[in-house]
């Protein structure tokens, strides 16, 4: 069966297939939906944050942890972000590299390390890439570097250096902006510091965010005559709120209740912020993870 549906974008583009959400036995989602589907619809600013807040706090609705549904969106969604965030580094990488040059096209050694065993053939490694994105300079197969990089790709040294050098060789074929942008997010990835400090910072823009939308909520309720023209890029961030934890639920076991899918991703996120805490990046190597409301896994 074909489980993909064609989405057109407003803006002149081509044509993009999606995968369709998987199907939800919780009414709260459902109802969540149906007010994000509102507020995307929806023209006015302050109409579109009013139902797009209707719709978190339905995620939250009958969460076991003693919250109210707003504080629970207000405590644990800000922290479902900052995942989303660390994902998103990613994919940027991937999405660049693939872009460039699909993984079938790639050089051998490093078409190796980089398949990802899925249906999409296209797909990255992703901790395998951030693995050798962040490698130093290799200098040659007995290089203790080249070894320890080795075993954590489970390949060979000589295999290993070969694919450090194509990723670097790919790296330096891209635009200025492209390589600007892999520079910085390889500085991240290198620094359990940077990393961290990264994450808090998106956790407090999405908390002021969310303690925005809450008060517009509020004024919207209470008001006879919703403003028309303010809250615009209000509305924008709420959509893109709202997408982060679909996506997180469309990764949950169906069975799940929507607050404790995103209970258990804001837990994972204080437990990466506790190993960046120790200065220890290993488990920011497995960004794939990061929207899965299971126990964090690793690729491989």
């Amino acid at each position: 069966r074909d489980n993909m549906t064609t989405c057109v974008a407003d803006s002149p583009c081509s044509i993009f297939r999606t995968r369709m959400m998987k199907p939800h036995s919780s009414p709260s989602v459902k109802r969540s939906l149906r007010f994000a589907s509102r507020s995307a619809n929806e023209r006015a600013g302050a109409m579109a944050v009013f139902f797009g807040w209707v719709a978190l706090e339905y995620l939250g609705r009958g969460n076991t942890y003693q919250l109210s549904a707003q504080s629970f969106i207000a405590k644990f969604a800000p922290k479902v972000v900052a995942m989303a965030a660390w994902h998103h580094l990613a994919n940027e990488i991937s999405y660049v590299l693939t872009k460039k040059k699909p993984l079938h096209e790639m050089a051998d050694d490093l078409q190796r390390v980089l398949e990802f065993r899925t249906k999409n053939r296209d797909h990255l490694d992703q901790k395998h890439l951030l693995l050798l994105l962040v490698a130093d300079d290799l200098q040659s197969i007995d290089d203790p570097k080249t070894k320890e990089l080795a075993e954590n790709l489970d390949v060979n040294s000589k295999t290993a250096l070969a694919a450090k050098r194509e990723l670097t060789y790919l790296i330096k074929s891209l635009s200025e902006v492209e390589q600007y942008r892999i520079r910085k997010i390889r500085g991240l990835f290198s620094s359990a510091e940077k990393l961290n400090s990264y994450l808090r910072n998106v956790e407090e823009s999405a908390e002021v965010t969310l303690q925005r939308m809450r008060y517009v909520r509020n004024q919207t309720a209470h008001s006879s005559i919703p403003e028309s023209l303010r809250y615009r890029m209000l509305s924008n961030a709420t959509r893109e709120i709202l997408d982060t934890c679909f996506q997180a639920l469309d990764k949950a076991n169906s069975e799940s209740t929507p607050s404790e899918s995103l209970h258990i991703i804001a837990t994972n996120y204080d437990r990466l912020l506790d190993s960046l805490n120790r200065a220890d990046l290993t488990s920011a190597y497995s960004p794939y993870s990061a929207l899965h409301p299971q126990t964090t896994r690793s690729q491989n």
